[in-house]
């Protein structure tokens, strides 16, 4: 999660291919949404239930696909279409929210994420959205308590947890810094084998001077079955030298292998993988809602044997 306005202005380009095909599917699904619009003129033009759940997952499909290239503009259009055609389906409402707040339009944020509660209640996913607008608005406390409340509905959630860590560790209140040691602790008891947290475990420990709560996290990464860089420094010889420092008792000394091996595993795909497993790629916070909550979706029957 980020915490505050600057965080999030511009987006991270993917890869060219990945792109791509994402585009593709945009234009996919467009093409498919205007060839299936009933025409005028043949006498089809008022919608069946049928046709108008359909347009309603065409919808959503056309904008997650918009937001999977980044092209916010045109989600926010097409889940406006999605609420002006369902206004009440809660996920066109989140969606919404989640788009204004990635364009930094947190008013409107609050707003369409107000009349996506007023219709779904308090849930997990809404609360954590909440969290995360106080939070780039520079509402820690208001951020964290929002968060608890989420983790309190759903408390096996480790992204949950993650968020709020992020923003007690960005407080600028260092009663709220201190208490981000036991979502680490809770995280790692959810996720073990995670290798950015039990980095962030060791050095949260080291930095408090703490060599024996630093350990066990160490010995969790020296027997971890990752692909190890051996350039510019082989990763392999910073984890020997990190277990050497705690044998003797020196956190000052295992600070700098510490920071050198997160430095050259952050680029690789363990770290990539591990990350993704407790929040969204950099430039992209929030998790966007796919299911209908409201609209019942009902999928096809499958063909009938030969």
């Amino acid at each position: 999660m980020f915490t505050n306005r600057t965080q999030i202005r511009g987006i991270v380009a993917g890869g060219m291919l990945c792109c791509s095909i994402a585009w593709a599917v945009v234009v996919m699904i467009g093409c498919r949404e205007r060839s299936q619009t009933p025409d005028a003129d043949s006498g089809t033009s008022e919608p069946t239930p049928t046709t108008e759940i359909d347009r309603l997952v065409r919808l959503r499909n056309l904008g997650m696909a918009y937001l999977d290239v980044g092209l916010t503009a045109e989600a926010a259009r097409t889940f406006e279409e999605l609420t002006d055609a369902a206004p009440n389906e809660p996920m066109g409402w989140y969606n919404r929210a989640l788009i204004a707040m990635r364009r930094d339009k947190l008013d409107s944020a609050r707003e369409f994420l107000d009349r996506a509660q007023q219709l779904a209640g308090r849930r997990p996913d809404i609360l954590e959205l909440a969290g995360a607008i106080a939070a780039m608005d520079g509402r820690h406390t208001e951020a964290a308590d929002l968060l608890s409340q989420a983790i309190a509905l759903d408390s096996e959630d480790v992204r949950l947890r993650y968020a709020l860590f992020e923003v007690l560790r960005h407080s600028p209140d260092p009663k709220l810094r201190e208490t981000g040691g036991e979502q680490l602790g809770a995280m790692i008891a959810l996720r073990p084998d995670n290798l950015e947290l039990r980095i962030a475990a060791a050095r949260a420990a080291l930095d408090r001077g703490d060599v024996n709560a630093a350990t066990p996290h160490i010995n969790a990464l020296s027997v971890m079955d990752i692909e190890w860089p051996t350039e510019p420094i082989d990763a392999r010889t910073l984890v020997e030298q990190l277990q050497q420092a705690v044998e003797k008792g020196d956190a000052t000394a295992a600070r700098r292998p510490l920071l050198q091996l997160r430095n050259i595993l952050a680029p690789g795909v363990a770290f990539r993988d591990a990350h993704r497993e407790l929040a969204t790629p950099a430039g992209e916070p929030g998790h966007p809602l796919w299911k209908f909550l409201s609209v019942e979706i009902v999928p096809p029957s499958a063909a009938p044997p030969n």
